[in-house]
C-alpha cells in the first residue's frame, strides 16, 4: 500500500505530522501489510501569489503525483492523509480529473482529512497578512488573496464543489474518505487573533461543523401558488432535499 503525506506550500521537511508516517511503516508488518510511505511537498509546484487559485493548486497536486518516482506512466493507486487545506486541495483534485462519473477510475482509495477546512474558516476573513501568522494553517507564510478568497465560510467555490460531492458514490467505487477534527488547541501555534481561536468545537482554524462531510442540500423556491386564506398576498415556498453525504466523520 502506497501512503502519501500532503505538506503545506512552505514546508520542507516531513516533521508536520509527526511520528505518523514512521509509526504507520513500524505497525505495518504486524497487520501482514507492506507500507511505502511518499511525501509531496507543494510549496516545490505552486507559490502563495495572490493570482493563485486551488484550481492552480489542484494541478500543482497532479503534476506532484506524476513526478513520484513510484508514478512512471500512469498514477498507481494510492492513500492520502492530509491536514487542513491539503483536505479541499485533494477534493478538488479528485473532482476536476475525475468527478462523480469516473470514480470508478480514481486511483485514490482512501483520503484522511486532519481537520480539514471543507467548508472554510472564518479565518480566511481576517486578511493575508493577519492569517499568515497562524503557523497551524498557512505553516507561517502570507497566503494568496484568491486562496483565501476560496477558503472564506460560504464561498461560492466551495459551494460548487461540496455540491459536486453530493453526487458521489464512493464506497460503491472503493473510495473512503474519513475527516478526524476536534478541539485541541495547542496555544504555542497561535497569535490569539480573536476568540474564534479558543471556542469550544474548534482546533482554534476549523470549526468541527466547518470539517464536516456529512451534509444535505436543501432548497427553498418560491411557488406561483397564492395562499388566498391569509390577509397578505403570500405564496407557497416548494423544498427540495437531497439525499444525506455518509462520510466517516470522528470528533476527537
Amino acid at each position: 500500500m502506497i501512503i502519501i503525506f500532503v505538506h503545506g506550500w512552505s514546508v520542507t521537511h516531513t516533521n508536520t505530522y509527526g511520528d505518523l508516517p514512521r509509526t504507520l511503516a513500524g505497525m505495518s508488518s504486524q497487520y501482514g501489510m507492506s507500507i511505502d510511505i511518499q511525501h509531496i511537498q507543494l510549496g516545490k509546484y505552486i507559490s502563495f501569489h495572490d493570482e493563485v487559485t486551488l484550481d492552480d493548486i489542484a494541478r500543482a497536486f497532479d503534476a506532484a503525483l506524476r513526478d513520484l518516482p513510484i508514478n512512471k506512466n500512469r498514477i498507481n493507486e494510492f492513500s492520502c492523509v492530509t491536514h487542513s487545506t491539503g483536505g479541499p486541495v485533494v477534493r478538488y483534485w479528485i473532482d476536476k480529473y475525475y468527478g462523480s462519473k469516473n470514480l470508478s477510475v480514481l486511483p485514490l482509495k482512501h483520503l484522511v482529512m486532519l481537520a480539514p477546512a471543507n467548508h472554510g474558516s472564518s479565518l480566511a476573513a481576517l486578511g493575508k497578512k493577519r492569517v499568515g501568522r497562524i503557523k497551524a494553517w498557512f505553516d507561517n507564510v502570507e497566503p494568496g488573496q484568491r486562496v483565501l478568497d476560496w477558503l472564506s465560510l460560504g464561498s461560492s467555490g466551495q459551494w460548487l464543489l461540496n455540491e459536486q460531492y453530493l453526487n458521489y458514490k464512493s464506497a460503491a467505487n472503493d473510495f473512503y474518505p474519513f475527516v478526524l477534527t476536534g478541539q485541541g488547541i495547542d496555544t504555542s501555534f497561535y497569535d490569539f487573533l480573536n476568540d474564534y481561536l479558543v471556542e469550544s468545537g474548534s482546533d482554534g482554524v476549523v470549526r468541527v461543523c466547518g470539517a464536516n462531510l456529512n451534509y444535505r442540500y436543501l432548497s427553498l423556491t418560491q411557488s406561483d401558488e397564492d395562499i388566498s386564506d391569509t390577509k397578505k398576498k403570500k405564496y407557497r415556498l416548494i423544498t427540495k432535499k437531497s439525499k444525506p453525504v455518509r462520510t466517516p466523520n470522528k470528533y476527537l
